[in-house]
């Protein structure tokens, strides 16, 4: 320990001889006297000489793709190799579940032969999960960065701040600290109440969404965004990486059971839409505990028995007992959204959600009453706003029509139970609505992306390249996108763009124009709503 701390402890262990061990305080003391001496004050890793290309080796067997990313990671171990006490910014892994973030924390970790330590922040609110309470309080406990390091014994590891963008704002602050190489030299946890050095410990941290990320906490980190998967990585990494690993969790190898590619293809069509793989490797895991099942009822001893092929009967199967049990699986057909969007007032675009982007339905309908705007489906703020303003520029184009007299205007974002927010959703409500008072059919091959402003332009909005793979899982292949989006649209694989019909925008009539069949519905030539003929006609009589 350092002297200080020394003297600490041993002011502490005085005051533990004098107590009796019946009194309440001593437990209390003696627990934080072992605290003081299991922490690794001065232990670490030891330091060996960084091979580079068996840390790249390493991460392309761990990884499939990724290379923009593996690239950055390979620069920042480059650095630590130059200079081991050089001052690295903390990476900040971005994108949605199951893409690899937290593994790829870990194969740093790997690369640098140092242990390695999962702190995990999800809906965490309070500030003493990262500072520790007071050990007056009743049930004190240290904090988990504290815990962390007396779990793993040294004071260098690779330590994973996890989910970090679902903390709250005292959390956020209480990490200022910690993240600061300027402070965290000194970081004083509440329960240990001494400073204990942390700017040996190399801090990695995740996030699902940039939307809701405290700006001094983010002015800390260096973002390095993970992409979707597309259906065709998913397919390699289940080929390389998911199968294997499901076939020796379950005792087995590829010489008794052969899942074919075809039938990986078809749970990736039609029975997973996530944006990574987890929900991949349980469905192929479910297949694989059915097909063992089926050698075991037929009689085959598992050691003996010949090849069993994983065929689309089995696998029909297999989702089915999936749905009768736990998962209850859904599958997706491209068609459901072609039948929705075929009447007017219905429109595709594109939300964030806690899942990451999402196809979103957008359907406005209208009724009797007294100009009011009603919105359902669990919406953030910003949504409501858009909203508000997608009306207004629409009645502003037909300033002659007073298009809510007699009637009220309701929007409705499916399903109910998932939170949504963002600005991407301004051009689908105002298509929306347009096709609503025109009574013309939006094309239901098409989705669209933008924000808004009241004079019609459109606003550029971020994670365009995840919302554009997005449509591309589910079979949409034509897309309207902000003109000033363009530029994140180059970094799509090149596959992808070959197979979609990408249309920039740049105002709100281009998407208007793009978005009807035969193109923009007159905005001047509305019909009067029948609400309001019918009591014009009742007034008169």
């Amino acid at each position: 320990m350092p002297t200080n701390v020394q003297k600490q402890a041993l002011r502490e262990l005085w005051l533990l001889r004098k107590m009796q061990p019946q009194q309440p305080e001593y437990s209390s003391s003696h627990a934080y006297l072992e605290l003081l001496a299991d922490l690794p004050w001065q232990k670490a890793s030891e330091e060996k000489e960084l091979d580079l290309r068996a840390a790249e080796e390493r991460l392309n067997t761990d990884h499939y793709g990724l290379v923009k990313v593996k690239q950055r990671i390979m620069k920042y171990l480059a650095v630590l190799k130059l200079k081991p006490d050089a001052r690295v910014p903390v990476l900040l892994f971005v994108g949605p579940p199951g893409v690899g973030k937290t593994s790829l924390a870990s194969s740093i970790a790997a690369a640098l032969d140092r242990k390695f330590v999962r702190i995990s922040l999800s809906c965490v609110e309070d500030k003493a999960v990262i500072r520790g309470h007071q050990r007056s309080d009743i049930g004190s406990l240290p904090g988990r960065l504290i815990e962390g390091l007396k779990r793993v014994g040294v004071c260098n590891p690779v330590m994973l701040l996890d989910d970090i963008d679902k903390t709250g704002s005292d959390v956020a602050l209480a990490l200022l600290e910690v993240l600061d190489p300027e402070q965290n030299k000194t970081f004083k946890d509440h329960y240990l109440n001494v400073p204990f050095d942390l700017s040996k410990v190399i801090f990695i941290a995740t996030a699902n969404s940039m939307h809701h990320f405290p700006p001094p906490l983010l002015e800390r980190m260096e973002v390095i965004e993970l992409p979707r998967y597309t259906p065709e990585e998913k397919l390699s990494i289940a080929m390389r990486h998911l199968i294997p690993r499901v076939l020796d969790q379950h005792g087995l190898t590829s010489e008794f059971i052969k899942i074919p590619e075809a039938m990986v293809k078809l749970v990736i069509q039609r029975y997973t839409r996530e944006d990574g793989v987890r929900d991949l490797e349980r469905k192929l895991a479910a297949a694989v505990e059915v097909a063992k099942v089926e050698m075991e009822v037929n009689g085959h001893e598992i050691s003996t028995s010949p090849v069993l092929v994983v065929d689309e009967a089995m696998l029909e199967k297999v989702l089915r007992a999936m749905w009768e049990n736990v998962l209850r699986h859904h599958s997706f057909d491209d068609k459901e959204i072609a039948e929705v969007v075929s009447c007017p007032g219905v429109s595709l675009g594109l939300v964030w959600t806690s899942f990451g982007a999402e196809v979103q339905l957008v359907e406005a309908i209208e009724m009797v009453g007294k100009g009011n705007l009603l919105l359902t489906g669990q919406l953030g703020d910003v949504i409501k706003e858009s909203a508000r303003l997608a009306l207004t520029w629409v009645s502003a184009k037909v300033a002659d029509i007073n298009l809510l007299e007699g009637r009220d205007i309701h929007i409705h974002l499916p399903p109910l139970g998932v939170p949504k927010d963002g600005p991407s959703l301004g051009v689908a409500l105002v298509t929306s609505l347009i096709s609503l008072f025109s009574k013309k059919k939006v094309r239901c091959d098409t989705a669209m992306i933008g924000g808004m402003a009241p004079s019609g332009l459109l606003i550029p909005v971020g994670g365009v390249k995840d919302m554009i793979l997005t449509t591309y899982h589910c079979g949409i292949k034509r897309v309207i996108v902000p003109e000033r989006n363009l530029e994140d649209i180059v970094k799509l694989p090149s596959a992808i763009l070959d197979s979609m019909e990408i249309l920039p925008a740049k105002t709100v009539e281009d998407v208007l124009e793009k978005a009807f069949e035969r193109g923009c519905p007159n905005l001047t030539n509305f019909a009067i709503p029948p609400f309001d003929l019918q009591s014009r006609i009742r007034r008169s009589q």
